[in-house]
């Protein structure tokens, strides 16, 4: 037990002497400081720093009020008690009013322990909750220096705490979140991603991950978000601990170098990709003169359907290559991952030297992940170049893709891709993923096709395993988690008539091959059509035909009035009017008043 400083007031030599009885009999380890002037009681009270006074109520010297407003005015957080023999109830009551912690009359000095004991007690408590006061606002001043949102909210997404980091990062105070609700304030609605997040937290206890939030001048902010989930003493009572770090520069950042390194690997691919597409163009260009020489041979439909058939393929080519250089990173989705590594095998195969044999082993019935389409593509295409360059003189290139469950239960997709290249020697594999490092020539690469795969991966929650042997080749090994999809089901067995029966079509288009030929192939079909050359023209046709008018079909990009200009003011003119806006660019947009999206080059049966 510590030691107990204990400054005594008291004039009466017999009544101090009892007072160091008692403590005697009580405490092992005490002080005693015996003072019986004003002088004395004032000098003691600043050089003992006692733990507590006791003080007689009247004194012919001195006046004990007079003691305890010295007390609180030197050291206020010393507990003080009267002991005396002449204090009144009205008196009694007026001291504990005045700050007084006890008093005891002198007839019952059994009193005066626990009068100590209490009041020694409640002054520790009271300094206990002084210092966790004092750290809840030195806390609270750290959180709000700091640069991050942090949030503290409960369970129903009522906002408990706010810090200034939240503040400048989003623009609402801590009252208008208080009041309006954060997930209406920070949320894009449907907020799926948020309804995902504290659905895990709540499960597992913590949640990390990206968010895309909206300020309170609707500009949109990427964070990386961290989540905590803080127990109470019963459910109703948990909390949720929000960390917010902005990450939009860096995202931006992010997707500016992905798409310099993409360009660096089409740059590769482009010698291959312009003999690919010669090939493709050639025997459409000498079906055309063929038929345009002599349409009565009888052979003219099977030089249509190589024509048709070219057709499809560079324009499957060119979108490959499109979607490839400009890419659209920033949205996770549900990815079938056959589809992409068909897609990329598919671009390999067309370009890369005929003596490296691509082959696919694809489980039939492989789960989904939830990633970013492009670049997961990157991913393979990055893999793929490598493995060619390891592979001078030819070989096999393998890729492979199953389920797979691992020793905790969780749905994972494998993923490989192999080779039966040069493989790489065992003293620098531990560096294949160090941005610029690279063992090429000058000029042949710049080191960042592996650390682009690795960072990639690590972003959609994988994990990536190289195994090679010098000489035998190469194995990447990739696992994502899986993620349950419903599958969409059609209507079996219903087919839709693709006839019309006299319905006004506008179309919009300022190529005139492109207006004749769908005009035509409406018409087949049972539709009146209207043409225009832009957009200027189609108002004016448009304020002619509108009452009849069923459907509108333009071409997004125009000299001019451009198409989603146009369907604004279209669809102000006459509100709910059907529009079919149409593109050759590689990604559909989001234009206000159209009614669908349809990607040149189309089919009629499209």
């Amino acid at each position: 037990m510590e030691e107990i400083t204990i400054v005594l007031l008291e004039d009466n030599r017999a009544d101090a002497a009892l007072i160091r009885a008692i403590l005697e009999s009580e405490w092992k380890k005490f002080k005693l400081v015996e003072v019986d002037s004003e002088k004395g009681f004032l000098a003691a009270l600043k050089d003992a720093k006692p733990d507590l006074v006791i003080s007689d109520f009247s004194l012919p010297s001195y006046d004990g009020k007079k003691a305890l407003a010295a007390t609180q005015r030197i050291a206020p957080e010393t507990p003080f008690i009267f002991y005396s023999g002449t204090l009144g109830e009205e008196s009694a009551i007026e001291a504990l009013k005045n700050g007084a912690s006890d008093y005891v009359i002198k007839d019952r000095p059994r009193r005066l322990v626990p009068a100590i004991r209490r009041a020694l007690d409640e002054a520790k408590q009271k300094a206990i909750r002084q210092n966790a006061e004092k750290r809840i606002t030195s806390l609270a001043h750290m959180m709000d220096l700091a640069p991050d949102a942090i949030i503290v909210r409960d369970v129903e997404g009522r906002v408990l705490s706010w810090n200034k980091g939240a503040e400048r990062l989003y623009g609402f105070t801590i009252n208008e979140v208080e009041t309006e609700g954060v997930t209406d304030l920070i949320y894009r609605w449907p907020a799926s991603d948020h309804e995902d997040a504290k659905k895990k937290v709540l499960s597992e206890g913590h949640w990390e991950g990206e968010l895309e939030q909206i300020t309170k001048d609707k500009r949109t902010v990427v964070v990386l978000s961290r989540w905590t989930l803080v127990r109470g003493e019963n459910r109703e009572t948990d909390q949720i601990l929000i960390i917010n770090t902005d990450i939009t520069e860096k995202k931006l950042l992010e997707r500016q170098f992905l798409r310099a390194q993409r360009l660096e690997s089409i740059g590769i691919l482009a010698s291959g990709i312009a003999h690919d597409l010669n090939n493709i163009l050639a025997p459409i260009l000498m079906c055309s003169e063929l038929l345009k020489a002599d349409e009565s041979r009888p052979d003219a439909l099977a030089l249509l359907d190589s024509i048709i058939a070219s057709a499809r393929r560079g324009g499957d080519t060119v979108k490959q290559v499109l979607t490839f250089v400009r890419g659209s990173e920033g949205k996770r989705l549900p990815i079938k991952l056959a589809q992409v590594m068909q897609e990329v095998c598919k671009v390999i195969t067309d370009t890369f030297p005929k003596n490296i044999e691509v082959s696919q082993q694809l489980d039939p019935k492989l789960w989904h992940v939830c990633g970013d389409a492009t670049q997961l593509h990157q991913v393979l295409m990055n893999l793929s170049i490598n493995a060619r360059d390891a592979m001078p003189n030819g070989g096999k290139l393998v890729f492979s893709a199953r389920n797979l469950v691992d020793d905790e239960g969780g749905q994972k997709v494998f993923l490989q891709v192999k080779d039966t290249g040069t493989g790489i020697p065992a003293e620098i594999q531990e560096r294949i993923f160090d941005p610029f490092f690279t063992t090429k020539e000058a000029g042949k690469g710049t080191g960042l096709g592996l650390s682009t795969v690795l960072g990639i991966v690590k972003s959609h929650s994988g994990t990536l395993r190289v195994q090679s042997i010098p000489g035998k080749g190469t194995s990447f090994e990739m696992t994502f988690p899986a993620i349950a999809v419903k599958e969409k089901t059609g209507l079996n067995g219903q087919t839709t008539s693709l006839r019309g029966h006299g319905e006004l079509i506008l179309l919009v288009d300022d190529e005139s091959e492109i207006r004749r030929t769908v005009s035509q192939v409406l018409a087949q079909y049972g539709y009146e059509v209207r043409t225009a050359e832009d957009g200027a023209a189609a108002v004016v046709q448009f304020e002619e035909i509108k009452e009849n008018l069923k459907l509108i079909i333009t071409d997004l990009m125009m000299p001019g009035v451009q198409g989603s200009s146009l369907a604004q003011t279209l669809t102000t003119i006459k509100p709910g009017v059907r529009i079919l806006v149409t593109s050759g660019l590689p990604e559909e947009s989001c234009i206000p008043g159209a009614t669908c999206f349809l990607r040149k080059p189309f089919s009629m049966m499209l």
